[in-house]
This record gives C-alpha cells, structure tokens and sequence, in this order.
C-alpha cells in the first residue's frame, strides 16, 4: 500500500480567480500543491519562491525522490497533461471528445480497448495517470501532507484523473460570471467577442458532461469567485469540510500576504505576492450595451445555472 491522500483538482475556465484559490489553500499544512502540475514550462524560469525551478531546493528534491523510485521526472517535462493534440487528425480527437450520451462515450471508449489503438491513447493515459499519481503521493508524503492540490484546470484530465486513479479524487470546480470572463478573455487576450463566448461555451459544456458521467456527485464543489471574494473566511471553511481536512490553523482576510516560501507553476511571470484580486464587477463599465446583450443571448442560461442574473 503506498501513501493514502485525497487528490483534489480544480478545474476552471481562464481569468475565474484560480490563482487566488492556489495561493489560499496552499497556506494549509495538510495541502500539497505546485499549482498546475499537468502543464510544461522551462525550468529556467523563476518560481515563486525566488530561484530559477532547475536551482529550487524543493523542486531538485521532488525530482530526486521520485528518480530513486525509478520514475522519470524532468522538472518543466512531465509530459502528463491529456488532452488533443493540434493537427492529430480524428481518431485523436474522437479520444478526448466528451459526447453528451453516456452510451456512446462507452461504444467510444470499447473502441480504442483495440490493441492497436491502446497503444497509441490508451497506454499514454495509463502511464501519464500512473506517474501523476506518483508523483502527488511522494510529494505527499515528503510534506506530511492529506491532501494533494493540482490546480491543472483542463477539463479532459478530469475524465481520466476520476476513472484511473486509485486514491480518492475530488473536484473543484470554480467559476465567475461570464460577462467578467470574456471581458477578461477580451482584454488580455485580445480575443473577439464571438471566440471568447465559443471558449467560455466550450468548457462549461465539457466539464459539465464530465461530471456527469465519471465524477460522483458528493466529490464535486463548485465554487464562484465572487463568493471567494464577498465572504473568503467562510468559503474556505466550507472547503475544508469538504476536503476532510482540519480548518485553517489562522484564518484571517489577509492570507493573500504570505511569504516566498511556496512553489507554484502558475504565474511565473510575476511573483505570487503581485496577485491582486480582480474587480468582479469591472465588465460592466468596460463592455458595451450591445456586447453584454449578445453575451446575454448566447450564455443567459448557463450563466443563470451558475447563479448569475
């Protein structure tokens, strides 16, 4: 038997306020995160604690403790994220598509138990979700902690972290109001109108059908950053409850000051100190008329299903 911990993974559209969730639960000492495991990223670059990742007392010391297990582990190559790749073609895409009908994601999945199409998907997933696991575990372990905290957000891990991990796993599922969202998406990313509605269509779409299919109601909380914001004390209280894990030892409004001591993936183009929270109310003023009326006509209703009027 190896180590016991719970694997819990955030799942969000971009510009929602995960970093804030990152760098609140990472203040908990029965939590274990790096931020976004799944994703590559140069180990030149700087983590939040100050030095380059390859120069990272922590990271070096993961890196060895997982190579004595005799597992791979290149800091910045983990080359465990599953999701399409650009230009595969169909059978790559038929893989990781989410379809609404349990049966037919079932004929799907049947299908690529074929030899030769498990060795090109099925074999990638297993070993990709193995040493993701191992890697949470050993991490775990070293930092005595319950509770393993991947801030990943893409939503095609969730389908193959649920089915083939053999911890528990559970699911978070952070949201904001959709108008905040695409005006973000807009904004930063310079993104039309009509591509940030399809993006912000696209995820709520694939993770809902997600949860539906592999992830049990009971390992599911959804959390909306506004809540966060409002009311933080109580909202992480009610993650703790639902993580089964001891409050926070110190809970107060200020827990976004904490020190350089932490290890994140996320964020390396500035340090974690500089995260501001957003002003969830800031589209209203930067959208137009139109733009919010055309929003409103295109994700009204999954935006009303989140709790936004």
């Amino acid at each position: 038997m190896g180590y016991n911990y719970t694997y819990v993974y955030l799942s969000s559209p971009s510009y929602v306020g995960s970093s804030f969730l990152e760098l609140l639960m990472s203040a908990h000492p029965q939590v274990a995160t790096v931020g976004e495991l799944a994703f590559n990223f140069s180990k030149y670059y700087q983590c939040t604690c100050g030095k380059r990742f390859c120069d990272c007392e922590f990271w070096t010391g993961w890196q060895n403790k997982v190579r004595a297990e005799g597992l791979p582990f290149e800091i910045g190559s983990l080359n465990i994220n599953l999701q399409p790749t650009v230009g595969k073609g169909f059978w790559d895409s038929l893989f990781y598509y989410e379809f609404a009908s349990s049966f037919v994601n079932n004929v799907r999945d049947w299908l690529y138990t074929w030899p030769s199409f498990y060795r090109e998907w099925g074999a990638v997933v297993k070993d990709a979700v193995s040493r993701t696991e191992k890697y949470a575990e050993i991490l775990c372990q070293s930092e005595n902690a319950s509770v393993f905290f991947d801030s990943s957000k893409n939503p095609y891990q969730v389908r193959f972290l649920s089915r083939h991990l053999k911890n528990r796993f559970k699911l978070i599922y952070m949201m904001r109001d959709a108008r905040a969202q695409i005006n973000d998406l807009m904004n930063r990313e310079k993104r039309s109108l009509e591509e940030a509605v399809l993006l912000f269509r696209w995820h709520s779409r694939n993770l809902e059908r997600i949860i539906k299919h592999y992830v049990r109601p009971d390992d599911v909380f959804r959390i909306r950053y506004e809540d966060l914001c409002d009311d933080t004390i109580d909202m992480l209280k009610s993650l703790c409850r639902f993580l089964e894990i001891e409050q926070f030892p110190e809970l107060t409004t200020e827990m976004t000051s904490l020190p350089n001591k932490y290890h994140f993936l996320t964020n390396m183009y500035q340090p974690f100190k500089e995260i501001q929270l957003q002003d969830a109310k800031r589209w209203q003023s930067e959208l137009s008329s139109e733009q919010i009326a055309y929003i409103d006509k295109e994700l009204g209703a999954i935006n009303k299903f989140y709790g936004y009027e």
